[in-house]
């Protein structure tokens, strides 16, 4: 009897180490070898702006894994396609669609409009559609931006503009361009701009601006610290004048506009000087809310 008993012992033993081994085995790979351990950084919408975190939402659109437990960041977006950089490089990003657009170059940044600055492994810069057409060759040092067929770039410190399609060539002499329409860009002299026709170049009007900035056919300007929005025939669209407590002659405050598009709406933020008021410019109704 005590041999049969001490036995059963050393079999229940046995067989109690095995499920023991078993247990350790399953809570391995159910907690270790199939754990997650990327860091990933996720895109979500917050208070109608598109918002990153690394902590998992409840809801978002998509996310990216993060290299090395460093994530990229947004440089440059348009509608759902982000432009994200990384210390080697960046790619374009369709968080909508959770999928990558372009990473064939080495650099990326969004125009105005849906064009992109690319940059090559030579430094070369030129100009690419959203689906990767070659659309202004590779042989700019540095192009500030691309609107009409017109591209304004950098040479030696001045700025200059090039359209192939209809042989305009304007030699960098300018301290800064902004293209506004397909007949008229405006120049940045003694830290004020001027609207001037490519037509001869003549003036379209007198009045000086301390900023302009142009999206398709919406042009924000900024004027004895008054924020205007003209049309493209230079037309005031505002019934009022919104204030403003800085010119805006500053990268600085130039940054704090949060200037960016949301498929027809404009969105930008004007300092008050205790926060920020948020408008909405619909570029379709010519109608401007403020959130």
């Amino acid at each position: 009897m005590k041999k049969s008993a001490w036995k059963i012992v050393w079999i229940v033993g046995v067989y109690a180490i095995l499920v023991s081994v078993l247990y350790l085995v399953v809570l391995y790979k159910v907690k270790w070898e199939d754990r997650d351990l990327n860091t990933y950084l996720y895109f979500y919408n917050c208070s109608n702006n598109l918002c990153t975190t690394t902590t998992k939402p409840n809801k978002y659109y998509s996310s990216v894994v993060c290299k090395d437990k460093v994530c990229p960041y947004i440089s440059s977006m348009n509608d759902n396609l982000l432009v994200l950089t990384t210390e080697d490089k960046d790619y374009v990003f369709d968080y909508i669609n959770n999928k990558k657009i372009h990473e064939e170059y080495t650099r990326y940044k969004f125009t105005d409009n849906k064009y992109l600055i690319a940059t090559d492994a030579e430094g070369k810069q030129g100009i690419i559609s959203s689906v990767g057409e070659v659309v202004v060759p590779f042989k700019y040092e540095s192009i500030l931006n691309y609107k009409d067929g017109f591209v304004s770039y950098i040479s030696n410190s001045r700025v200059g503009i090039d359209n192939d399609e209809d042989n305009t060539h304007i030699e960098p002499k300018y301290e800064n361009v902004v293209l506004l329409t397909p007949n008229a860009y405006a120049y940045l002299n003694n830290s004020v701009y001027h609207i001037i026709s490519y037509d001869n170049e003549t003036p379209i009007n007198d009045n000086e601006y301390d900023y302009i900035y142009a999206y398709n056919n919406t042009i924000l300007v900024f004027r004895n610290k008054q924020l205007d929005i003209l049309d493209d025939s230079f037309n005031s669209q505002l019934l009022m004048k919104i204030s403003t407590l800085y010119d805006y002659k500053i990268e600085k405050d130039r940054e704090g506009l949060n200037i960016h598009v949301e498929g027809s709406l404009l969105h930008f933020d004007i300092f008050n000087g205790n926060g920020y008021n948020h408008y909405v410019y619909d570029t379709k109704n010519n109608k401007i809310y403020e959130t």
